[in-house]
């Protein structure tokens, strides 16, 4: 029993979070259906999906694939935990929260475009839903860090309380207008994450600077972005514009407004991550960060090269490409100067093998850097 123990313990605990999750994320579907009528009901749910459709099966699902590998692989280097947190905050929310205004901005378009006009009742309920949409992204991604490096309790402790406050919160706005139940979904989410932030503070060291670095660039990026929809869309309404000729300007609009914003990069926060990437996320732009995801989801660990002393547990890594003086390279005498060799050596770490690469001069190691 004893070498199971710990894997039945985090199977266990990672089974009941994501119960958790699961009833937090329906609770408001038996409030609604229990207090309101079934027409608020369907309005409510088709609003709800529309908005968090995007946000949690697409993009979370497309983020943590790549993320959670990576945390695991550094759980133990707290500064660099840290460092990924907070650049992962600025990188998701620089896209997150512009989609979320511009879907706030853009709510009557959305819902006649993609529901029909039949369901212009539930216009007022979709912000609302797009802010409770962006916190519960932001809580997944300390849930994933907690993870990562098998705490959960803190993490059960805090979606615990998540259930429970949303509970009492629809409670309170039973037999209320169909936005009260959404904004009961944003007080929850807001003290979810609240709670979150505590709990990375604590556990990994992150300062109320990082949390400032990440969300003043974004949450001007949503109000840039906002702006620009909400000009447009007044601009065009007047005219008679079609509904579906509007949703499409409006998209347009916000994704010119995010391409503009990270272009000229007015935060010097934003100007560091993208420019001088200080974490294991390695982009020199949006295109490198982009090419990492596509490398991590087809199997390739990133970064492939590493120097020796970057190795801290051998036996965890995938098959490295390895510069410079190692055990597992052939003496410096052997090798002419101006010449070098490449190998691979089999179980090098274990299970791993390793590619080495070789040279007497330090152009090896440099090539890296």
């Amino acid at each position: 029993w004893e070498p199971y123990r710990a894997l039945f313990g985090f199977g266990s605990r990672s089974t009941t979070l994501r119960l958790l999750e699961v009833l937090g994320t329906n609770i408001h579907t038996v409030a609604v259906g229990r207090y309101a009528s079934t027409v608020a009901l369907g309005l409510f749910s088709r609003a709800y999906y529309l908005v968090m459709l995007p946000i949690g099966p697409y993009f979370m699902e497309a983020v943590s694939g790549v993320l959670f590998p990576g945390f695991s692989r550094i759980q133990r280097d707290d500064a660099r935990v840290r460092n990924v947190y907070a650049a992962t905050l600025l990188l998701t929310t620089l896209l997150l929260f512009p989609i979320c205004a511009g879907m706030a901005v853009a709510s009557r378009e959305l819902i006649v475009v993609v529901l029909g006009g039949q369901w212009l009742e539930a216009v007022p309920v979709v912000p609302w839903l797009a802010l409770a949409g962006a916190l519960g992204f932001l809580s997944r991604i300390a849930v994933m860090v907690c993870e990562s490096r098998a705490e959960l309790n803190k993490a059960l402790a805090v979606e615990g309380l998540f259930v429970v406050l949303l509970a009492v919160a629809l409670l309170v706005v039973a037999g209320g207008p169909l936005w009260a139940y959404a904004f009961a979904i944003v007080v929850g989410e807001a003290v979810r994450h609240a709670a979150y932030l505590v709990v990375m503070a604590r556990t990994v060291g992150v300062r109320t600077s990082d949390y400032v670095s990440a969300y003043l660039p974004s949450l001007a990026a949503a109000a840039w972005t906002a702006a620009l929809i909400g000009g447009v869309r007044q601009g065009l309404l007047p005219v008679g514009t079609a509904t579906v000729l509007l949703l499409v300007a409006e998209v347009l609009t916000g994704g010119l407004a995010v391409v503009l914003f990270i272009r000229f990069r007015p935060f010097a926060g934003v100007r560091g991550v993208i420019d001088k990437p200080r974490t294991f996320v390695v982009a020199d732009s949006f295109v490198d960060l982009a090419a990492r995801l596509g490398l991590e989801a087809a199997g390739v660990s990133v970064p492939i090269v590493k120097l020796p002393d970057e190795i801290r547990e051998p036996e965890s890594e995938p098959t490295l490409t390895l510069v410079a003086n190692h055990p597992l390279l052939e003496d410096e005498e052997s090798i002419a100067p101006g010449e070098g060799s490449i190998r691979v050596v089999p179980e090098a770490f274990g299970p791993s093998s390793a590619i080495v690469v070789r040279s007497r001069s330090k152009g090896s190691a440099r090539a890296i850097e």
